[in-house]
């Protein structure tokens, strides 16, 4: 399992650029959005409810036309119903991502002809981990995307007519945003974001949802990465 890239989000309050720590996707806070101490663990990023306000970078050339990819990330809304996303989104199809959007949360994995996503109903202002696990290897919507939430894999509702693609997209030069796409407001903190070249298993998302930046104590007492 490989973790490609890390926005650990911990940069001080007043710095203008969110260091990629596993790749090299280094993003620019856009808008409003501001580094604060009050993350979950340490310092994080604070979406001040602007359609503008998040780190915004290139898309990955690494996350082009790939069948297996996960994304995780941590956060907290601040009022009921708002928005806090993080991945590729245009305002039209090839988005890849998601997160929580008006009282549900999505998981997306987009093509040229259209949107495919999973959502389930989540709506409350306490800290959660989103984690989308892509396999476009597998058959059906269901398999293709699984979503969780503090490592719990939720039962999804998948809205008919596009289905999840076996691949992702292939288009170069997309805006790739932390704490904001398709240009809605968002809301809250966010913190921890991650994206692995693989499929996590169950357990590899319950070892996320219980690292401290990468790491896990074993049974032994020992550190387990989960980045290598």
């Amino acid at each position: 399992m490989a973790l490609i890239h890390w926005w650990k989000l911990n940069e001080a309050p007043g710095s203008t650029t969110a260091v990629d720590s596993a790749g090299s996707a280094n993003g620019t806070i856009q808008g409003s959005a501001v580094f604060t101490p009050n993350g979950k663990d340490g310092n994080g990023l604070f979406l001040s409810n602007s359609a503008t306000a998040g780190v915004s970078l290139t898309t990955p050339v690494d996350l082009l036309s790939k069948n297996h990819l996960s994304f995780s990330f941590w956060f907290k809304r601040t009022a009921l119903g708002t928005n806090m996303q993080f991945g590729k989104g245009s305002g039209g199809l090839e988005t890849l991502g998601g997160g929580a959007s008006g009282t549900e949360v999505y998981f997306v994995v987009g093509s040229s002809t259209g949107n495919a996503y999973g959502h389930v109903t989540q709506n409350d202002t306490n800290w959660h981990l989103w984690t989308m696990v892509y396999d476009g290897t597998l058959l059906g919507d269901s398999n293709r995307i699984k979503g969780f939430i503090d490592s719990v894999q939720q039962i999804l509702t998948f809205d008919a007519g596009t289905p999840v693609p076996a691949t992702t997209f292939p288009t170069t030069g997309t805006t790739f945003w932390i704490g904001n796409f398709d240009n809605n407001a968002n809301q809250g903190v966010i913190d921890d974001c991650r994206i692995y070249n693989t499929s996590l298993s169950t357990a590899e998302v319950l070892g996320v949802f219980k690292s401290v930046y990468g790491y896990v104590k074993s049974q032994q007492g020992s550190l387990v990465s989960f980045g290598d």
